[in-house]
């Protein structure tokens, strides 16, 4: 699913800010690149489940945020230093969601960007 308005529900819809990725529950998903996890766990305020966000730091002159939503499980911690590549939780159906996949965001200077333009 690209980013943009879903309405998932006959409710009116709401801003997608990530991209969604098929793939199996249980699937691994690894850090786009190097930074430090900021906030892992269970996320309810959103609907995004068990998520992991991901501070790169500033990268080409903008500050650069990855985010990890609906996993089945995540295996970093708040403040833990990551490198690219490496595994940071497996795939899921969990929060607002409506079947097992890897939903991924970018965000520059505070804002969401469509990760394809960055991949």
């Amino acid at each position: 699913t690209p980013p943009g308005t879903i309405d998932f529900y006959g409710t009116g819809g709401y801003m997608h800010t990530g991209i969604d990725f098929g793939a199996a529950c249980g699937t691994p998903v690894y850090a786009a690149a190097a930074g430090e996890v900021f906030s892992s766990g269970w996320n309810s305020a959103d609907g995004g489940g068990w998520r992991v966000k991901i501070d790169h730091g500033v990268v080409q002159g903008n500050t650069l945020t990855t985010i990890y939503y609906h996993n089945s499980s995540i295996v970093v911690s708040n403040g833990q230093r990551v490198s690219q590549g490496q595994l940071i939780a497996y795939s899921g159906n969990t929060g607002n969601s409506t079947g097992c996949h890897a939903h991924f965001e970018t965000w520059l200077n505070g804002r969401a960007v469509d990760p394809m333009g960055l991949l």
